[in-house]
């Protein structure tokens, strides 16, 4: 598969290929919905959820690490754990980062860490939105 081909989905979905791996924010000149938070971050998050298996070092790590991001790096993440859980489709990326800030009461990074499939739902919702996640997880190794 060429990289065309793998970034094909995001140029459908309107998304601004020159921020493809930086933070992207707000809307693209098309109007759609963007990520308020960088595909490094999420990739950070897959791997270290997976590291963390348990060891309190790991989950301390990590939960700070989501605890420091702001609110709507938070509220996208969610977002993109809530379209790979298949909660909303990709196409309601917009609404979903809406709901998850309207709904955070606990902790995002308890509600998280609470969730044991989080990385793969954090990878089927890249997918979804039409990332590659090994390119994502080979940008951020």
């Amino acid at each position: 598969m060429s990289a065309g081909e793998r970034v094909g989905p995001l140029v459908a979905l309107g998304f601004d290929l020159g921020g493809f791996w930086g933070n992207l924010h707000g809307e693209s000149e098309k109007g759609m919905p963007m990520l308020q938070i960088s595909t490094n971050k999420i990739a950070r998050v897959i791997v270290r959820a997976r590291e963390r298996d348990g060891k309190a070092a790991f989950d301390a790590s990590l939960k700070q690490y989501i605890a420091d991001m702001n609110d709507d790096e938070q509220a996208s993440l969610v977002a993109v754990m809530w379209i790979g859980r298949d909660t909303f489709d990709a196409s309601e990326l917009a609404e979903a980062i809406r709901t998850a800030k309207a709904e955070a009461s606990a902790p995002t990074e308890s509600y998280l860490l609470s969730i044991p499939m989080l990385p793969d739902y954090l990878e089927d919702g890249l997918e979804a939105l039409g990332y590659s996640v090994e390119e994502v997880e080979d940008g951020f190794l």
